[in-house]
């Protein structure tokens, strides 16, 4: 049979398999020439599903028990059976509809019982264990010690067996292939991959199993295959050789239904497969005016809202369909849904691995195998968990405990606040529930299911009401689980060469479960909602209307990441399927998505949503040369996104700053609070009306605030130590001993590396500093006090009503001549003056600290003006050491004036500008400007 495409691959590479037991067979069973099957075009008038959901019922009668009917997905398939059910006639037998994946197993009888997927990667392990040393080295740089690290090269070698299974060829086949000088590593490396595959075909047959893809081609090849089904391809354009050898086999009773019109008939082979050339380069017809850029995810989002306000509401949630090629954009579209009042319905269903059970699987299988503080943390967030063990709160106390202790591992606890004893409560709480699983021992696989049931038991005791979505997915989730867990239990006895470990038999697990989806809600149950559906869905989809997101290069064509033992020139040599067949698939996609649609838009983005540049998709510029310049010259940025931020001046108006009713304005303002409010209305509310607060265990090192913290707790100690020495080296032993108790005492005997480089760089700035302060003492300044609170409320009429003033001064200096001075210690990076950092060069006020303070001091009765500066503790020598400035009287009376004035907006309610401090990533979340790019600034210390 003559074959087009990428199927023109020599006789040999179509053979089931070239070498072993297979290439016996198949030189036994050459299979006879067949008809080709007989062959229909739908055309794009209509729906190819509803085309052919009538043709099956008109043509094939409605005895339909016999008959397999095969569509490319799972979404297909359950719209062709909802569409033949409407349009059945009252006493009928349904056929069986399924994938294409699904046929072959619905029709080849296999000798042995299939070996289950993670039967299969044990087996492999095993196999890859018999090696010899030299042989192994081919294929891994450094020994693979750990089960984790044995189990990921097996995963890596059994999807390179199921890739190329189904295309007729093995490893042995490709260690005999005449490689070229140059390339005797890569055939060596093949010839111990067909040395691994010899073993894991022996272990397979001692334990009565067989491998599924292997299994199936020797049954095509030995004629094993149920010829009394009738069967109907639909749609099925793009097929694995072992489904081709399987149609071609009962050709005479398979009919192919191609979802095109026969005026592109030379476009599809006999089998109704795409013919390469005639696709690839062919021009798709996508108008401009239906190819939308946009900037970002939530960019692509509200261009979205935008087409749908231009096509004024004339399609209801049942005729839409949003196409996704990029699936970061989804949590964008759905929040843009919801914001119309429409719901969204992903029909591909949710990854198992994403569900609550399994994410807490997998972290406590981190947890287990590292016991680090991080990892406890990650499971103190599980709402599950947190739940299960009586702390709903765990999740603040935990990152509290970060920032004050930057903890390495889950032991060796800290202080003794309330947060920090809760903190150790529940690591003690969890402990006994996890019960034999955090125990040294080491279990054969199978025994490590009846614990992990017994805990899932213990954190999802209640039952689940299946209508209720969260519920129901629950639900699914853990019957996947159960259904996984069976599967480890199953495993036989000494398949695993090593008893395993608990987060070990948890990481097996989680790789059991992968590919596994929680299915979506019944189409009923979600009338009014808007199905999300991913690019490889989209031709056989039946609504009238579509926007497609994420249409850039990478997406559509897929970019598919060579294996690392096969790379790309290589799959091409062998007749994979490689780039050609991607982009000929694809612009056949589009052909037939444009072709089908009342309307449809695609949209490009610029930016990913971590700000990286991406490409339109080249199917955009698959039209006539003239067309290319206008496309190109649309997906250039323009204004100002052409440097990837936003205007400040127009940032503010486009962005809502909600605020929650019933809020009181503060009676008690810290000096720091004026600042906030000066730099962001609105961060302020959130601060400082609503009490909320940053709390972020991300960091590895100590941030600005924490570093400041430690220095401050040093000099304090000073005012008690030397503080009148005129000896630097005095001065410096004591700050540097001091520094390095507190340090003990915050972070431990054995902090992280990062704190460790960073104490050690505080001490070198004290050392600089001691001379600056033994400079000072010879001057005569002796410290007065530390870390002053005014003994009684300081209060600030605004207007009759007063409010409280509140603040800690760092140091306050004396002179015998009667001087004195308020001093606040800095030790960030950028060195400023104290009237840099108080006001503007046009003279508004940026920060009131200083001139508050000044307000504060008065109840120490000491004569005279103070001078307001700063002690800087700074990286370089140079900008290290006292530095005062002079505020005037009217200044000062400026800055209360100043200070009235935020406390009116305050109790006003004058929140609504955010501002933009970029150091605030917690603000720029809320606003959606996390991804935006900008110069960084010192956060306020």
């Amino acid at each position: 049979m003559a074959r087009r495409g990428r199927h023109h691959a020599r006789e040999e590479a179509l053979l089931p398999f070239e070498s072993g037991r297979a290439a016996e067979a198949v030189a036994t069973a050459r299979l006879p020439e067949t008809t080709a099957p007989r062959r229909v075009f739908l055309g794009w008038d209509r729906p190819a599903l509803a085309t052919a959901a009538e043709r099956l019922l008109g043509e094939l009668g409605s005895e339909l028990g016999d008959v397999l009917v095969a569509v490319p997905g799972a979404r297909a398939a359950r719209e062709l059976r909802e569409r033949l059910t409407r349009g059945a006639p009252p006493a009928w037998t349904p056929p069986r509809v399924l994938t294409q994946g699904e046929l072959v197993d619905a029709l080849v009888l296999l000798e042995r019982p299939a070996a289950s997927r993670l039967a299969r990667t044990l087996v492999w392990e095993e196999a890859l264990a018999t090696l010899a040393p030299e042989h192994r080295a081919r294929l891994q740089r450094t020994s693979a010690g750990s089960a984790s690290e044995r189990l990921r090269l097996a995963e890596a070698v059994r999807s390179l067996h199921s890739e190329l299974a189904p295309e007729g060829s093995d490893f042995a086949a490709l260690a005999k292939r005449g490689w070229t000088s140059g390339l005797e590593a890569e055939a060596a490396r093949w010839e111990a991959l067909a040395e691994a595959q010899r073993h894991y075909r022996e272990r397979l047959a001692r334990l009565g199993l067989e491998d599924p893809h292997e299994g199936r081609a020797r049954a095509i090849a030995d004629g094993r295959v149920d010829r009394t089904r009738r069967v109907v391809l639909v749609g099925v354009a793009d097929m694995t050789h072992l489904l081709a050898r399987l149609v071609e086999t009962i050709a005479e009773r398979v009919l192919v239904l191609v979802a095109a019109p026969e005026s592109l008939a030379d476009g599809f082979d006999a089998l109704g497969r795409l013919v390469v050339p005639f696709w690839k380069d062919r021009e798709v017809p996508l108008a401009l005016d239906d190819w939308r850029v946009a900037e970002k995810p939530v960019d692509q989002a509200e261009t979205v809202r935008a087409v749908l306000d231009e096509w004024h509401g004339r399609h209801s949630p049942g005729e839409l369909t949003l196409g996704v090629a990029d699936e970061s954009v989804i949590p964008y579209l759905e929040r843009q849904l919801e914001d119309c009042g429409v719901g969204a319905r992903r029909p591909a269903g949710m990854p198992v691995e994403r569900t609550r059970p399994a994410r807490l699987l997998s972290s406590l299988a981190r947890y287990l195998a590292r016991r680090g503080f991080a990892e406890l943390a990650a499971l103190a967030r599980d709402a599950d968990l947190a739940a299960a063990l009586g702390d709903p709160d765990a999740p603040a106390r935990f990152d509290r405990y970060h920032g004050e202790h930057m903890p390495r591992h889950a032991r060796d606890w800290l202080g003794a606040h309330d947060f920090e004893q809760a903190v150790r409560a529940f690591h003690g709480e969890l402990e006994r529930a996890l019960g034999p699983l955090v125990g040294l021992e080491r279990r054969a696989a199978a025994e490590w299911a009846g614990p992990i049931r017994d805990l899932l038991m213990h954190l999802y005791p209640h039952e689940l009401d299946r209508t209720v979505d969260p519920e129901r997915v629950l639900a699914e989730a853990l019957e996947c689980i159960g259904g996984a867990l069976a599967e480890l239990e199953e495993v036989p006895a000494g398949l695993v060469r090593a008893d395993l470990a608990a987060w070990e038999a948890l990481e097996l697990l989680g790789r059991a479960l992968r590919g596994q989806r929680v299915p979506p809600p019944p189409p009923e149950a979600t009338p009014d909602a808007v199905d999300i559906v991913g690019w490889l869905d989209l031709p056989l989809d039946g609504a009238p209307a579509l926007i497609l997101t994420g249409f850039n290069e990478g997406n559509v064509p897929r970019s598919v990441a060579a294996h690392a033992f096969l790379p790309d020139m290589m799959r091409v040599s062998l007749g994979l399927p490689g780039d050609a067949e991607r982009l000929a698939r694809d612009v056949y996609a589009a052909t037939a998505i444009l072709a089908t649609r009342e309307r449809c838009v695609f949209v490009s983005a610029r930016r990913s949503a971590e700000g990286d540049p991406l490409a339109p998709s080249r199917l955009a510029f698959h039209r006539p040369a003239h067309e290319v310049p206008e496309r190109v010259q649309r997906f250039l940025p323009h204004g100002d996104h052409a440097h990837g931020r936003i205007a400040d001046e127009d940032a503010g108006p486009s962005h809502a700053c909600p605020v929650l009713p019933g809020w009181k304005a503060p009676e008690r303002w810290r000096a720091s609070a004026f600042r906030s409010y000066l730099v962001s209305p609105y961060r302020f509310y959130l601060e400082h009306v609503l009490g909320l607060e940053t709390l972020d265990d991300r960091l590895g090192e100590l941030d600005p605030r924490r570093f400041g913290t430690l220095a401050h707790c040093a000099l304090e100690d000073l005012a008690r130590g030397p503080h009148d020495s005129t000896d630097a080296e005095d001065i410096a032993r004591f700050l540097v001993a001091r520094l390095r108790e507190h340090a003990a005492a915050a972070f431990g005997a054995a902090p992280l590396p990062a704190v460790e480089l960073q104490v050690s760089q505080l001490e070198h700035r004290l050392r600089m500093f001691a001379q600056h302060q033994a400079a000072r003492a010879a001057e005569g300044w002796r410290i007065h006090a530390v870390e002053w609170k005014s003994p009684a409320p300081v209060r600030l009429d605004v207007d009759g009503t007063p409010v409280e003033l509140a603040g800690k001064i760092d140091r306050i200096d004396v002179h015998p001549d009667g001087r004195w001075a308020i001093l606040d210690y800095k030790t960030g990076d950028r060195k400023k003056r104290p009237r840099e950092a108080h006001r503007a060069k046009d003279g508004t006020w940026i920060d009131l600290q200083l001139p508050l303070y000044r307000e504060l001091a008065r109840a120490l009765d000491l004569d005279g003006e103070p001078a307001l500066g700063y002690a800087w503790i700074h990286k370089q020598e140079e900008d290290t050491g006292f530095f005062v400035d002079d505020f005037p009287a009217f200044e000062l009376e400026e800055a209360l004036a100043e200070a009235r004035r935020i406390v009116r907006a305050v109790r006003s309610g004058d929140f609504r500008e955010p501002g933009w401090p970029p150091y605030d990533e917690i603000l720029k979340a809320i606003f959606g400007l996390s991804a935006l790019g900008g110069e960084s600034e010192e956060a306020p210390s």
